[in-house]
């Protein structure tokens, strides 16, 4: 019996006691990387067969501890802390009364608080965890990184100016990378994206010819910065960009629901945008417009692992998470930089392509976010004003304190 009591105390007070005195909490959450304990036998005479696979277990073991692992478990969305069940349900009652169709991501402390998908996106696809959507724009942030990446490999500096790589574009002696991951450039397009598209390099040749500068008194945003510097990657890497964004990020982060919009694999999901109440496809060019800026496809929980990667030093050191987020200066004020808007003590990232829109706020530890990818557009700005209420509902929330 005493047993018995122990146990249930344990385990109701413990979460408390964890998030208070910073001790380590027991569900959902990894530390990001794997301990691996090695017991060494005595051995008087190895083999050189024994030696082999001793050497082979010694680099699964390697392998082992350099793996990534995320904070959390997204795939536990129905086993939610009782600590956390109240504002849960909160939230559920706030997206429901406001007919909302898309997928929720709710993270408070590093725990799962709501993992959900509501209206159309639900009848689609059963399936948070396996239910992938265009990121839009939050993809500038990913194209942000690989820049960023090229700067710690010594490939380039973001003090380069683009003339270095283009010198077709205008003033481009004057400008430099980082001014395109800000958007301070001067930098737009003359013209629309064509429909004609057939490769990405149709587009490129376009931006080489419809772009203009202008001087600006304002933060103005401007999507051909990214495009340039999509560019620019694939310039100094020779390999495409998907390949690259593949190769740096997919891949180390063990992101299997994120893939090229077009190019998903069979075991894949793809939600569909909602045009007029109406399931919709997209157009083979307009995904090709969106090269670097807009062409993949995530879950709500792949972005908040590749945002909690980049925090936690996965992806960039810290010297190089502060070179991507660092402002370069301007004759006015702004706070985008890398695909976020960067606010004291929180971040936040939108898009909107072709009805879809994905709007995350996270805090600047990673620890708690609010991730809402929708797959229809509302007026008013509801998806992304609901979002932000429910980010400051959270925080502000004493669960877990």
């Amino acid at each position: 019996m005493f047993g018995i009591i122990f146990a249930i105390n344990f385990f109701y007070w413990y979460p408390l006691a964890a998030e208070k005195f910073s001790l380590p909490k027991l569900p959902q959450v990894n530390t990001g990387t794997k301990d691996s304990t090695t017991v060494t036998a005595d051995i008087e005479k190895p083999t050189s067969e024994s030696h082999t696979t001793e050497s082979s277990t010694q680099e699964t073991i390697v392998e082992e501890k350099d793996a990534f692992y995320p904070r959390m478990n997204f795939q536990a969305s129905d086993q939610i802390s009782t600590i956390y069940q109240p504002l849960s349900n909160k939230i559920d009652t706030m997206i429901q009364q406001n007919n909302m169709t898309g997928t929720y991501l709710v993270v408070k402390n590093n725990q799962l608080v709501l993992y959900k998908s509501y209206g159309n996106a639900h009848e689609q696809i059963n399936d948070p965890y396996k239910s992938s959507y265009s990121i839009a724009s939050l993809q500038k942030s990913m194209t942000a990184v690989l820049l960023v990446q090229l700067v710690e490999e010594k490939k380039i500096s973001l003090d380069d100016h683009i003339d270095k790589f283009f010198p077709e574009i205008p003033n481009g002696q004057n400008i430099t990378l980082n001014q395109l991951l800000s958007m301070t450039s001067g930098l737009s397009l003359t013209d629309k994206k064509p429909s004609s598209t057939k490769s990405y390099q149709d587009l490129y040749n376009f931006v080489l010819t419809h772009t203009a500068y202008k001087d600006v008194t304002k933060w103005t945003y401007s999507e051909v910065n990214y495009l340039l510097a999509t560019m620019i990657i694939e310039k100094v890497t020779g390999q495409g960009y998907d390949e690259v964004l593949e190769e740096k990020i997919i891949k180390p982060l063990n992101l299997e629901n994120s893939f090229v919009f077009n190019k998903r694999k069979e075991d894949q999901s793809l939600v569909k945008p909602i045009e007029n109440n109406q399931e919709r496809d997209i157009p083979e060019y307009a995904v090709l417009n969106e090269v670097g800026i807009g062409n993949w496809a995530f879950t709500a929980s792949d972005f908040l692992i590749f945002i909690q990667a980049l925090l936690d030093g996965k992806l960039l050191n810290q010297e190089s998470l502060n070179l991507l987020w660092s402002y370069p200066p301007a004759l006015y004020n702004y706070s985008y930089k890398s695909g976020f808007y960067h606010y004291p003590t929180s971040n936040r990232g939108h898009g909107l392509f072709r009805s879809y829109e994905p709007t995350v706020h996270f805090s600047n530890s990673g620890d708690t976010a609010v991730l809402f990818f929708a797959n229809t557009y509302q007026p008013n700005d509801l998806n992304a004003a609901l979002t932000k209420q429910i980010f400051e509902t959270v925080v502000a929330d004493p669960a877990g304190l």
